[in-house]
């Protein structure tokens, strides 16, 4: 529901676009809003993408946080002057496209002016840095051991598709297409490629606009949740394991164990819950969780079959089935943790 409101907002945006014209330049009568070139051919406008950070991925919310800069070039011979060095105008008095992140979740900050430098020759350089959370639908089924795409589409608005050209181009500093910082604010997450390209933002068929995409791949790092969520896991599931070594004519204290190992369980299930949202379908994760469940529940059915043994003077039987338990539960478990991890 979250993403199609976005969505929806997206299209709205799309739809609503329009140009309004600034102060003129100094030395024209008035704002160019017309687009630069020959009508006949599409204009070639040059983009690029540095990523300088991403603050957050949550899995909670199905966003990532990121601080990036958008620059776009295109020639306009019309506001070529003597020099020297660049002019600086505002970007509302030029034509310009206008840029949007088709899935942004919320207002982003856009932290530089609204200005344009513009080469004698007539070169226009424009540069926007955004900051915010955008959405992305992340696929868990292999949480905690996943790698995720994340895409940030940018989509020129109120420009017709075949009148504009979009190409990765090479600008000042090495960036040619898309660019990354080598260290981000991500303890959890390292990433493992990335990526420019054009990528046109398609509402329908019928619909869509000029575009392109930044996409990286991440590969989260598991170390966290294998300390932080299945060691506690396996302790507890252990801890199910010890009344199979208390005499089985010791009920009380059988029980004692069992019932605390499954209330530990519980609470333990609550907070491995906050970690992902609502799933249709099981993480890795989820199979060892849900596996480790089933076998402390069976852990407590043998407590009560061998103190019900034990008090109807079977206990050697009772004992049997408790030497048995040892290595079977164990077993078992080692068969769920490898079913877990590689299947």
């Amino acid at each position: 529901m979250r993403i199609r409101r976005y969505t929806l907002a997206g299209a709205l945006a799309f739809l609503s676009v329009v140009f309004v014209a600034g102060p003129a330049l100094a030395g024209e009568k008035g704002p160019v809003l017309s687009r630069p070139g020959n009508h006949q051919k599409p204009l070639k406008i040059d983009f690029g993408v540095y990523l300088m950070d991403i603050d957050e991925i949550n899995g909670q919310e199905q966003n990532f946080k990121i601080n990036a800069v958008v620059l776009l070039r295109w020639k306009d011979s019309r506001l070529a002057h003597p020099g020297p060095g660049k002019r600086i105008v505002a970007l509302d008095s030029i034509w310009h496209p206008e840029i949007l992140l088709t899935n942004r979740q919320a207002r982003l900050r856009m932290p530089l002016p609204r200005i344009a430098m513009i080469e004698p020759d007539g070169t226009v350089t424009f540069r926007q840095q955004y900051v915010g959370p955008l959405s992305q639908r992340l696929r868990l089924r292999d949480f905690p051991l996943d790698t995720q795409e994340f895409s940030i589409h940018f989509a020129l608005t109120g420009i017709d598709p075949r009148d504009v050209e979009l190409t990765p181009g090479a600008f000042p500093g090495g960036l040619v297409g898309g660019g990354m910082a080598k260290v981000l604010s991500l303890p959890d997450w390292g990433i493992v490629s990335y990526r420019a390209e054009v990528k046109p933002y398609r509402l329908s068929a019928l619909l869509q606009a000029p575009g392109f995409a930044f996409e990286f791949t991440a590969r989260r790092h598991s170390i966290y949740f294998i300390w932080q969520a299945a060691m506690p896991l396996i302790l507890i599931v252990m801890m199910s394991w010890v009344p199979f070594w208390v005499d089985p004519r010791r009920a009380e204290m059988q029980f004692a164990i069992a019932s605390s190992t499954v209330l530990t369980l519980i609470a333990f299930r609550f907070t491995l819950a906050a970690m992902l949202p609502p799933l249709p379908y099981l993480t890795r994760l989820d199979m060892l969780t849900i596996g480790g469940t089933i076998l402390v529940f069976m852990a407590f059915l043998q407590v009560v079959i061998t103190s019900l043994l034990a008090q109807g003077e079977r206990l050697a039987l009772a004992r049997r089935i408790d030497k048995l338990c040892r290595i079977i539960f164990p077993l078992i478990f080692i068969g769920l943790i490898i079913l877990a991890r590689w299947i």
